[in-house]
């Protein structure tokens, strides 16, 4: 090999191995938890105004519309003092949920309007991996 295609050849390697470094800090694969987390916030800015007016008619309504995500089991939404307000999935307790499925994931995320937190979400969810 010569100088000067040893330089390139090294030149070559270089600039892929920056390209490789510098896709893998841009572009981030997406996890299932990031999804229901993202998932999760969206909803939990979607329900903030029912939740302040403790319209549970209306939160029950956008719980069902969570629970038509594949991987979402339950959905729940309670007061700062821990009163549930509304709930929709199959099973009534996340006990007895992890009891029948080990490997369920859960988000808790708060529900803000007029920056106060007026309540809670609590998503169940199934990984990607385990469906």
């Amino acid at each position: 090999m010569t100088k000067l295609s040893r330089r390139s050849w090294l030149a070559g390697i270089a600039v892929l191995l920056v390209g490789f470094i510098f896709s893998m800090a841009v572009i981030k694969p997406t996890s299932p938890a990031s999804q229901t987390e993202t998932l999760s916030q969206h909803y939990a800015a979607l329900l903030s105004p029912d939740v302040a007016a403790k319209q549970a008619e209306n939160i029950s309504r956008i719980l069902a519309i969570l629970l038509l995500d594949e991987s979402v089991v339950s959905a729940s939404v309670f007061t700062p003092e821990g009163e549930r307000l509304a709930y929709s999935g199959s099973i009534d307790t996340t006990a007895e949920m992890v009891r029948q499925e080990p490997d369920l994931l859960s988000v808790f995320r708060p529900i803000t309007y007029s920056n106060n937190t007026v309540g809670y979400l609590s998503v169940v969810y199934r990984p990607k991996s385990s469906q």
